[in-house]
């Protein structure tokens, strides 16, 4: 079902044609499912003894991820029902997914709802926070994200346990190093908001794990990148879409590219590093 119960004030701008690129590039789909896998399943079907399971996805993108991690939730055979509510500000990956059938891409036991919301006006409209699952996959990069977190947190039922799985960029990875020499210039620092939230879980004696990515990568072409003033890895690094980028003044834009250009040109390789790391930790509200 794809529903939207309130009037957005103005579109929230997508970028969903960088990340398409940049996932073309990349083996990020396979590489946090087998995070997922490996260490966010085991703890999912041992916090509860449930039969039916409601999951709240922060964001799907183009879907492939969460197709990847519905069918490993079935394969465990451990659930009769899954309520998916899918909450995503992209009007164009909701387009998208309905275009390409994604409904009927997940297993049969499962439900999928998808609201037109960022994770803000979620928290803002005061919705009923009665799940056992919360997946934040490559979402939380700002405050005003990490505090809807935080409220999400704060605002679980008495007598409902939630396992949050949520997953991030790792400061060692080679885009945030690049980044980092961005911000530089800018004086100023990038955004990475696994230090603030771990401090905020630990301020609210809240226990938790955290894991990294294994092998997560993406391939580039270093030649082209130097000569292609139009390559997705520009609008990427700043997280925003071709069209936007294209919008910068001529030299911020130089900026941008020249930066990149600079960072990758001292590789060895031609292989980006972008690892991941999750955090994981079960809410239960007595």
């Amino acid at each position: 079902m794809w529903r939207k119960t309130i009037k957005k004030k103005e579109m929230i701008k997508s970028w969903s044609d960088t990340l398409s690129s940049f996932l073309k590039s990349s083996n990020e789909d396979e590489a946090i499912h087998r995070t997922f896998t490996t260490n966010v399943l085991p703890t999912l079907l041992n916090v509860n003894d449930l039969k039916s399971l409601k999951w709240l996805e922060i964001g799907i993108g183009d879907g492939n991820k969460t197709r990847l991690f519905s069918k490993s939730i079935d394969e465990a055979c451990f659930f009769d029902k899954v309520n998916l509510t899918i909450c995503e500000p992209s009007i164009d990956w909701l387009v998208y997914l309905q275009s390409n059938n994604f409904t009927k891409s997940i297993p049969n036991n499962f439900d999928a709802n998808f609201i037109n919301f960022s994770i803000e006006e979620y928290v803002d409209c005061r919705i009923v926070n009665d799940y056992d699952f919360i997946s934040i996959v490559q979402v939380m990069y700002s405050d005003s994200i990490k505090n809807a977190v935080l409220k999400l947190i704060d605002d679980t039922p008495k007598g409902n346990s939630c396992v949050y799985w949520i997953d991030v960029e790792d400061k060692s990875g080679d885009f945030y190093k690049m980044r980092a020499e961005l911000a530089k210039f800018k004086k100023s620092e990038v955004n990475s908001m696994t230090d603030k939230f771990l401090e905020d879980l630990s301020e609210r004696n809240i226990q938790y794990k955290t894991f990294y990515t294994v092998n997560k990568t993406c391939s580039i072409n270093k030649s082209e990148i130097l000569s292609n003033d139009n390559h997705w890895i520009f609008p990427f690094i700043i997280g925003s879409s071709y069209n936007e980028f294209d919008g910068l003044k001529v030299l911020e834009k130089s900026l941008i590219r020249n930066t990149v250009r600079n960072y990758i040109s001292t590789l060895q390789t031609e292989l980006l590093n972008i690892p991941d790391i999750s955090i994981l930790f079960t809410i239960n509200k007595k």
